[in-house]
């Protein structure tokens, strides 16, 4: 019977250490987190008053699916946290709908920081990439997703300032309450922006490049209309 009882209770203390080591390696080692949250009737927009910011405002009949990921500041180290976000507006989908991001009815917010101090943007190349719906319920939407980010920064060297951030996965995005207040990011397209008349002149080639037929009805007229004047006004005979 003691034997019995010692060998419950060094059960015990292994299962507390282990329980307790695993609890510290995702409380302070691996602390990386990912969430992906539905905001039903939701746009986007940017902040009047304050540049570099966006707003989550009412918009009936459209969704907002958002994905963030990062690491929070080091508990027992003195390591920065990072955060990268990336949100698209678009009206409500319908399952097997495939979302192209850079569509006239789509907006994507973006917000990366890097090291907790390594601010990036939106650069010239804008946001391209896809989202593919698989399921709509009532509070959530299932989609797989790829979404790269032409980021940009002012805080390196020049050949260093552009990288390309992608979100590629699947997700279960979930209903959540609209955020409040202004965040920081930017918008694409952005505000003014002629961005989005380029893409309609440029998209009969990225449609061929994705294995889509044009159709384009052309006339050739190669008549010389002058010289028909001129030989309209002679007299001919045979």
């Amino acid at each position: 019977m003691r034997r019995v009882r010692r060998w419950l209770i060094a059960g015990v203390i292994l299962a507390l250490v282990a329980g307790g080591g695993i609890a510290f390696y995702f409380t302070f080692v691996d602390t990386n987190y990912s969430k992906a949250e539905l905001y039903e009737d939701t746009g986007l927009t940017s902040a009047e008053k304050t540049p570099g910011f966006c707003l989550y405002v009412e918009r009936a009949g459209r969704v907002t699916l958002a994905i963030e990921r990062g690491e929070p500041h080091g508990i027992v180290t003195t390591a920065h946290g990072s955060i990268e976000r990336v949100a698209v507006e678009m009206p409500r989908p319908s399952p097997g709908e495939r979302v192209e991001v850079s569509g006239p009815e789509v907006r994507v917010y973006f917000l990366a920081f890097h090291d907790g101090r390594m601010h990036w943007t939106i650069g010239e190349g804008g946001v391209r990439g896809h989202l593919l719906i698989e399921e709509v319920t009532e509070r959530r939407i299932t989609a797989s997703y790829e979404i790269v980010v032409a980021a940009y920064t002012e805080r390196l060297l020049p050949e260093f300032r552009s990288r390309e951030i992608a979100f590629r996965g699947q997700s279960t995005f979930r209903a959540r309450p609209r955020p409040d207040g202004e965040r920081l990011g930017d918008l694409w397209p952005k505000p003014g922006s002629q961005t989005r008349q380029k893409k309609r002149r440029y998209r009969r080639v990225s449609n061929l490049t994705e294995g889509y037929v044009t159709l384009t009805p052309l006339h050739f007229d190669l008549t010389n209309h002058a010289a028909l004047q001129q030989m309209q006004q002679r007299e001919w005979s045979l």
